[in-house]
């Protein structure tokens, strides 16, 4: 719906301004132009209001929106990553310490999070947060201090304590800037 409003609305301007400029041209009215102009102006932008955001703007919003809805559930989500946090510290730092289990009912709960009414795109979703999990069990790349490892693995998960498709982006791209500095 937003998409056809937006293309009325577009197409709409474009004739009224032609009909603006010959209205100028004939030396006729130009009320009508400028009533035309202004309502495909409005049709524009309401379309513009109703198009769905991109993907990294939809994740934003909607995890500003779960924040706002569901604050019991983010405090569970931050209570296990601490938890994580602090067992991947006593077992050396080298992998993460959720059971299966709840490896699955985080990603399973981030995914309906984040899109309750699309089940592809669900499907779809949590095949990439088990990507990123995998890469995450990998643990600390060779070449990158224990230290440094612990304040990335530390970061990111402070960042994206539920999606770990996010979490294993921002280890990658720390890393990568570590290596990097060393140049």
């Amino acid at each position: 719906m937003g998409g056809f409003l937006t293309v009325i609305g577009f197409i709409g301007i474009i004739a009224s301004f032609v009909w603006l400029i010959v209205a100028f041209a004939k030396k006729k009215r130009k009320k009508n132009p400028l009533i035309s102009l202004i309502g495909c102006l409005v049709l524009l932008v309401i379309g513009g209001a109703l198009l769905p955001i991109d993907d990294k703007g939809s994740e934003t919003f909607k995890k500003i929106k779960t924040e706002k809805k569901q604050p019991a559930q983010k405090s569970r989500d931050l209570k296990v990553e601490a938890t994580e946090l602090k067992a991947e510290r006593k077992k050396g730092k080298r992998a993460l310490t959720l059971s299966k289990k709840e490896e699955e009912r985080i990603i399973e709960k981030h995914c309906a999070r984040e899109w309750p009414d699309d089940f592809r795109m669900r499907a779809y979703c949590e095949k990439q947060q088990r990507e990123g999990l995998a890469t995450l069990k990998l643990g600390k790349p060779n070449d990158i201090s224990g230290k440094d490892f612990q304040v990335v693995r530390s970061k990111c998960a402070r960042e994206w304590p539920d999606d770990f498709r996010m979490r294993a982006y921002c280890e990658k791209q720390q890393f990568e800037a570590i290596r990097e500095l060393r140049k």
